[in-house]
């Protein structure tokens, strides 16, 4: 009867550990920083030709309010798809 309980335990720590984490891995997390141009549509084209969305949090909302300015923007990549938000964290404004 213990041994039964203990799995019953066990199994459920496991899920209870999966569905934490997997949901994380599966968005990408991390942070980065990229170089690029903030543009009207709410998004930041890098050197590379890379399209990253700008989550509208506060940060984001500031970020957009340079369009047309070339930024070194640090944030959380979220991918959805094929399509690609980053989660701005902090930003430069580059000369």
């Amino acid at each position: 009867m213990f041994q039964q309980v203990r799995r019953v335990v066990w199994v459920g720590l496991v899920l209870a550990v999966v569905v934490v984490l997997i949901p994380g891995l599966a968005l990408g997390g991390g942070t980065i920083s990229i170089v690029g141009e903030v543009n009207d549509d709410f998004q930041i084209i890098t050197d590379k030709d890379q399209v990253f969305e700008i989550m509208t949090d506060d940060k984001g909302e500031e970020l957009i309010g340079h369009a047309g300015e070339r930024v070194k923007v640090t944030g959380e990549v979220v991918e959805e798809g094929a399509d690609r938000s980053i989660k701005v964290l902090s930003y430069e404004v580059l000369k």
